[in-house]
C-alpha cells in the first residue's frame, strides 16, 4: 500500500538499503556517483563504483 511517504535513509549496509529503499543514490567522496530505482541499481547499474560496492556484500544478501 502506497502512503505518499518520503524519508532520507543513510546507510553503508547495502543489504538494508536494497530491502528498504525504492530509490537509491550512491555517493563517493561527497558526490553522487550513481542513482536510480533500487531495482535497477542493484540488478543493472553498470557504474564501476556501484558494482564494486554491490559485489562486496556478503553472498547471503545477493538476489
Amino acid at each position: 500500500m502506497e502512503q505518499n511517504l518520503s524519508m532520507l535513509f543513510i546507510s553503508h549496509d547495502l543489504a538494508v538499503v536494497q530491502d528498504v529503499c525504492s530509490f537509491v543514490y550512491i555517493m563517493k567522496d561527497g558526490r553522487i556517483e550513481d542513482h536510480g530505482p533500487s531495482r535497477f541499481i542493484f540488478a543493472q547499474s553498470d557504474n564501476p563504483y556501484t558494482r564494486s560496492l554491490i559485489e562486496a556484500r556478503p553472498r547471503r544478501f545477493m538476489q
